[in-house]
């Protein structure tokens, strides 16, 4: 029943975030708008207001006229927008990269603008049907062809809004800034437990001991778990996994977290004791059905598309074609920006427990070491020759080394950098000014740090 409810919830959050649902639910919304308001024009209400002259008369052909005008001019405003859009996403995709696409797809604003074209050409067309036919004669819909100017006002001034939206997203400053917000947003979930879970020294020191323990057994075992098809990791439901092994009473530790591409055969989960040959079937089927594995990467994976996306801008704006220097500064400042609150809050590995106390579940985890390396080392190998960026990247390790509570694990990933960047501008630099100027740069930071 769990691992129902589970698919259940990841398929109701697929269909939530995909680009489709919006634009149909309002489609149907417009639909039923349509048909109320007709039932308000079939009690004369409107029409004795027109009669009085409070508001506006409409004759039969006055009001056929505007709605299948204003219909035209819907659909034609919804053609020409969906036209924009794709011209933009090609123009995004080969100036930025293809992955970006998937946060434009589930761009809300995008999806209530054709959500509210299409919903308005059905309101319009159910108008419309029934303009002209009625049971005691001629029928003028007066309140609705009414709605329907306001609603060809609003289409209009939604369109100019989405123009506006459009031109402002496709930007690299604007999608680097949003990969930004949401890559700290992800780590800041992602290490909630880290920050906020910390006890008292002694509490801190007993889980560190309890961790030793239980990761010393577990690497005396050779019981793994293997995966059964290839893909990307996109969830791992902890409180499933923690049932099953409180259910055959075996402690366990995951070998992948979300982000991490397996193929088959992998290993997903080691154990500490051997079942039964019966048993251990039914528990790898279980085991299997806990990872949520994918044939392409999705926003869900915790930091991990937001790392690999803004890697990609920097490398394309590096590439010969576009030679961007200040992207990739951009994407560099982002990266430095959400890891440096790894350094500051370290994520340490998560011993689960069941409910009786009993730690059951080793997470797999990776931190500042982790980040910093898949951020660093492609653009320091795509701006070898590139002074500004060498630069800048010189500058973002200046920034995490003078955090305040870096730990020495940490000072010593950044430190490889520094190495690797010296190795780097000595050997690809080719001005002798501009090598001399960051070569210096380099020993002011190696004498800050000596100092610190």
């Amino acid at each position: 029943m769990r691992e129902l409810l589970s698919h259940g919830i990841r398929y109701v959050r697929h269909v939530w975030t995909s680009f489709w649902f919006l634009p149909l639910v309002m489609s149907l919304a417009g639909g039923l708008a349509g048909y109320l308001s007709i039932s308000v024009d079939e009690t004369g209400w409107a029409r004795q207001l027109a009669d009085k002259k409070l508001v506006l008369a409409i004759t039969v052909d006055g009001a056929r006229s505007v709605i299948s005008t204003v219909a035209g001019g819907i659909i034609t405003m919804a053609s020409l927008v969906f036209s924009l859009t794709f011209v933009a996403l090609t123009l995004m995709s080969q100036q930025l990269g293809p992955r970006l696409i998937q946060i434009f797809v589930r761009d809300r604003f995008a999806q209530f603008t054709f959500g509210s074209f299409t919903g308005s050409f059905l309101f319009c067309l159910f108008v419309l049907a029934v303009t002209g036919t009625g049971k005691k004669g001629e029928f003028v819909p007066v309140f609705s062809t009414l709605l329907v100017i306001f609603v060809a006002i609003a289409s209009f001034c939604m369109m100019i809004l989405y123009i506006n939206h459009v031109a402002n997203s496709i930007q690299a400053d604007t999608l680097i800034a949003r990969l930004g917000r949401q890559l700290s947003a992800a780590i800041d979930e992602l290490f909630v437990e880290a920050r906020t879970g910390q006890g008292s020294k002694d509490e801190d020191e007993n889980a560190s001991d309890e961790l030793k323990k239980v990761r010393q057994e577990l690497q005396k075992s050779n019981l793994e778990i293997e995966a059964v098809t290839s893909g990307y990791v996109a969830a791992i439901d902890t409180e499933a996994l923690v049932d099953i092994l409180c259910k055959h009473d075996l402690r366990a530790a995951t070998l992948v977290r979300p982000g991490h591409f397996v193929t088959r055969g992998l290993s997903l989960l080691k154990i500490d004791n051997k079942l039964t040959d019966k048993d251990f079937g039914a528990f790898c089927k279980e085991v299997q059905e806990a990872f949520n594995i994918e044939s392409t990467r999705s926003l869900s994976e915790a930091g991990e598309f937001e790392v690999n996306a803004l890697v990609e801008v920097a490398l394309r704006a590096l590439s010969p074609g576009i030679n961007d220097s200040y992207t990739a500064n951009a994407c560099i400042d982002q990266l430095v920006s959400a890891i440096s609150s790894l350094a500051e809050a370290p994520l340490k590995p998560r011993l689960v427990a069941d409910a009786d106390g009993r730690p059951r579940l080793l997470l797999y985890s990776q931190g500042f070491s982790h980040f910093i390396n898949t951020s660093f080392h492609p653009i320091r190998h795509a701006a070898r020759d590139n002074p500004l960026v060498l630069s800048r990247l010189l500058n973002a390790c200046r920034v995490l080394l003078s955090l305040r509570d870096i730990s020495d694990q940490d000072t010593k990933a950044v430190n490889q950098h520094l190495i690797a960047l010296e190795e780097t501008i000595e050997s690809n630099v080719s001005t002798g000014e501009d090598r001399d100027h960051l070569l210096e740069r380099l020993g002011d930071l190696e004498d800050a740090k000596n100092v610190k």
